[in-house]
């Protein structure tokens, strides 16, 4: 995809008909890919204003371009709020010249992404009236979940069931993890997410109790999680493998800074 738009640009006509012109990919596919691109960007800008090592910082630089190239060619509005969202939280994490590390990252960023031609792409997305659909479909989506967690309040449809049911929803993904895990596991299913949810930002406050060099990668982490959280309510992450992944990686780096013995 990249080495495409190296060799041949981006020629904008109907820029908003040419999302995935170049990712030859559906619109679910190219948020969902977008969407694992934004937590390993995010990871990336930690490394590269966190880390100690020079090597680690470069590794980090350069990795940052082709991901961010790629992210910015699938053209997803959620994944740039994310990841817009990120770099404000970690700015507001980290103190003294990180976060100013993190400032210039982002308005360097910004910068770069303003000098492509497929910036004219994103600017319409989130600018033409024919782009707000999406937003009324999820409201819909929302809606419907809800619903069948009402007729099934206690245990849902079943685990993974969601997508053989009959009703309004059928085998639409809500874009809402916490309205997918109420409408398939019922309110204890969703209770007990939340219950996790609550024991993984608990670890990182833990972790970022005591050492004061500990406690900015933590709360970093932390920010990172958060992230992913919010971005789950509007998009289908939780439910692919690779985004899961990632997540309970990041989780698990948390509980072993809260626990280094």
């Amino acid at each position: 995809m990249i080495g495409v738009y190296l060799r041949r640009g981006f020629l904008v006509h109907k820029a908003y008909e040419l999302r995935t012109f170049y990712s030859n990919v559906g619109w679910g596919t190219s948020n969902y890919v977008a969407a694992v691109l934004s937590l390993a960007v995010l990871g990336s800008a930690i490394l590269l204003v966190l880390a100690t090592r020079p090597w680690l910082r470069i590794v980090s630089a350069i990795s940052l371009l082709p991901m961010g190239l790629a992210m910015a060619l699938l053209v997803s509005r959620g994944t740039l709020v994310a990841v817009a969202l990120g770099l404000l939280g970690l700015f507001l994490a980290v103190g003294g010249r990180r976060r100013w590390s993190v400032l210039t990252l982002s308005a360097l960023g910004t910068a770069l992404l303003t000098q492509l031609p497929v910036f004219k792409v994103i600017l319409l997305r989130f600018t033409l009236a024919s782009q707000t659909f999406s937003y009324y479909a999820r409201l819909v989506g929302w809606k419907l979940a809800f619903q069948r967690f009402v007729e099934h309040p206690l245990l849902g449809v079943g685990l993974g069931q969601g997508k053989f049911q009959t009703d309004e929803l059928s085998n639409l993904d809500p874009h809402n993890y916490f309205l997918s895990v109420a409408s398939e596991t019922g309110i204890l299913g969703l209770l007990a997410w939340i219950a996790l949810l609550v024991i993984l930002f608990r670890t990182a406050w833990v972790a970022s109790r005591d050492d004061r060099n500990r406690r900015t990668w933590a709360v970093s982490l932390g920010v990172l999680l958060a992230v992913a959280v919010v971005h789950s309510c509007y998009e289908p992450t939780f439910p692919g493998a690779n985004y899961f992944f990632l997540f309970f990686w990041i989780a698990a780096i948390l509980h072993r800074a809260a626990d280094p013995a």
